[in-house]
């Protein structure tokens, strides 16, 4: 899945934990 680089909202983090290995 694409995520953005630097939008990353700490609120989001928590879904976006598999991106956070990125």
């Amino acid at each position: 899945m694409a995520v953005p680089r630097r939008k990353t909202s700490p609120s989001r983090r928590g879904m976006r934990r598999s991106a956070d290995a990125l």
